[in-house]
């Protein structure tokens, strides 16, 4: 017979499955430490595309995020605030402004255009849903948006057809709205005479990603901006000589998004460094890079192509970071508050593109090879995930291709036995716990190798509390599941009077030692729901 039992149920709010990696989450990091959770990290950058008029509305991660669930090593994942290139004015979260640029347009057949974003009235945000889906599964977060925004690629490279009009419409609103003008007249940085479009950057910031950060807070734990030319070579901020009064726009986009989550680390694309093997194959950092974006070495494309050098020159990445444990920047020119910048690396997998390509860009030696040096020495890389049709809205177009799936279950695997090989090891970077109820039974299962588990392949001895002192629950307690091994078992029932958000650590240990991880459990009223004890352990699909 089924045991049945009154237990409360893991709901995907904005904040209620999220994990904690640092025992205090309130303390505000400084540069290069925002970063500190990509080292030894990394993560699947997912890139749909063409989600322009309306299609970013039934847009969502689902999928992709059950494909790639058995990933064990795996800790975080990349998601497009807006689009790449021409398509950048595309943005996959609802917001008015963006949606006041549409003015209503259709085409013959009544199909809307020069709509950028989701609109207000299809009564949902993807963007959101992907955030706490992504949250949901234990992984971080790591946002791109490209910096050119709104505007135009230059006159080789108008909008498409689809949202021609936008970049003018733009500019119109910011160069007439009372609230816009008054803002960049307030600071002298906004204008410089010389770069026209240089105030419209600053709009962005403030208009449009400060709303975006705000709304979408701490679910977002990094920054990736592409085309940081936009910021200096089109609009006149300096990249590289390392003075905060001349990269005002830099400081502009790294406040809009540190206002929603003043501990998300920033990065920016101001290209790839030296190809010569030898000096730092990373560009100087910027006043507020806190890792590096990290762009191959000629455009991305055939990355590990011997007789051409290019896969020497984008080896020589992996190596800098090898021999600077992590921090790209250290003893490595005038400067010293850059030294704890994160060396992070951002290719695609394949030999064409970040989100398409039938032809792996490593064979399977040297891609293990990239991967477990950099992370093994303290840096991250995000590789770019071919997907079946990065256009398409059919229900497997948007999953990963098959050779990069195994790749990655390649990857994944040896990891799980290299990267941390004499103590147990915690699945993902995160382990969310389901919420606890007010005077209702919580009941939830830690299952070994799922959560955890032994790189040599020994027996989990024991999971526990490291500490009564963490701020621990009075009523909780932890056991193994006498009819299943390797189950571990929370359990109790809330005695709080109000709502209380606790955080603490567990130790999961074997016969070489014991690994601390940091959880929060959050405790609200009471929700009454039925389900099987059986359920819960449905999870073990590694």
């Amino acid at each position: 017979m089924k045991q049945t039992i009154i237990v409360c149920v893991a709901l995907l709010s904005a904040v209620d499955n999220v994990a904690i990696s640092a025992s205090s989450p309130e303390v505000l990091l400084g540069q290069g430490e925002r970063a500190d959770w990509l080292r030894g990290s990394w993560g699947i950058n997912w890139k749909p595309a063409k989600r322009d008029n309306g299609l970013s509305e039934t847009l969502s991660a689902d999928r992709f995020l059950d494909q790639i669930a058995g990933l064990r090593t795996l800790d975080y994942v990349q998601l497009h605030l807006n689009e790449s290139y021409t398509s950048s004015p595309v943005h996959w979260g609802p917001h008015d402004l963006l949606e006041s640029l549409w003015h209503g347009d259709t085409d013959t057949n009544g199909d809307p255009i020069n709509l950028v974003v989701p609109r207000a009235t299809s009564g949902v945000d993807p963007f959101l849903e992907m955030l706490k889906t992504v949250k949901a599964a234990g992984l971080k977060t790591q946002v791109y948006v490209n910096s050119s925004q709104m505007l135009e690629r230059g006159e080789d490279h108008p909008n498409p057809t689809e949202f021609a009009d936008i970049t003018e419409r733009w500019k119109a609103y910011c160069d007439t709205n009372r609230t816009v003008q008054a803002f960049i007249n307030s600071q002298s940085y906004h204008t410089d005479g010389v770069h026209p479009e240089r105030p419209y950057m600053f709009c962005y910031a403030e208009f449009v990603l400060k709303d975006y950060a705000i709304r979408y807070g701490d679910l977002i734990d990094g920054w990736l901006f592409d085309s940081g030319r936009w910021m200096w070579q089109h609009n006149g901020d300096n990249a590289t000589n390392g003075v905060a009064a001349d990269q005002r726009i830099y400081q502009a986009f790294a406040d809009a998004v540190h206002a929603g989550n003043p501990n998300a680390a920033v990065a920016f694309n101001n290209s790839p460094g030296s190809s010569d093997g030898v000096s730092n194959p990373f560009t100087p950092a910027t006043r507020y890079d806190d890792y590096m974006f990290g762009h191959p070495f000629q455009g991305g494309k055939r990355i590990g192509e011997h007789e051409s050098g290019r896969y020497d020159r984008n080896y020589s990445i992996i190596q800098w970071i090898v021999a600077k444990a992590g921090n790209v920047h250290f003893d490595d020119g005038p400067w010293t508050w850059d030294d704890k910048v994160v060396g992070h690396f951002d290719p695609p997998m394949s030999t064409s593109a970040w989100n398409s390509g039938g032809v792996p860009a490593l064979t399977d030696t040297e891609f293990l090879l990239w991967n477990r040096e950099a992370l093994m020495a303290g840096g991250a890389i995000s590789w770019g995930a071919p997907l079946n049709d990065r256009n398409g809205t059919g229900e497997n177009d948007l999953l990963i291709r098959d050779w990069a799936m195994a790749q990655l279950t390649l990857l994944d695997e040896h990891l799980s036995e290299v990267q941390l090989p004499d103590n147990p090891n915690w699945a993902r970077a995160e382990t969310p716990l389901p919420e606890a109820y007010i005077g209702q039974a919580y009941y939830h299962v830690l299952v070994e190798g799922v959560d955890f588990w032994d790189p040599e392949g020994d027996a989990i001895t024991d999971v526990t509390f490291a500490s009564a002192q963490d701020g621990l629950p009075s009523w909780l307690t932890l056991e193994e599941d006498p009819s299943n091994p390797g189950d571990w078992r929370l359990l109790g029932i809330p005695t709080d009077a109000s709502a209380t958000e606790y955080n603490f650590r567990l130790r999961v240990e074997d016969a070489s030692g014991g690994h601390d991880r940091w959880i929060q459990l959050k405790v609200t009223n009471a929700q009454i729901l039925s389900i099987d004890f059986a359920a819960d352990r449905s999870r073990k699909q590694f």
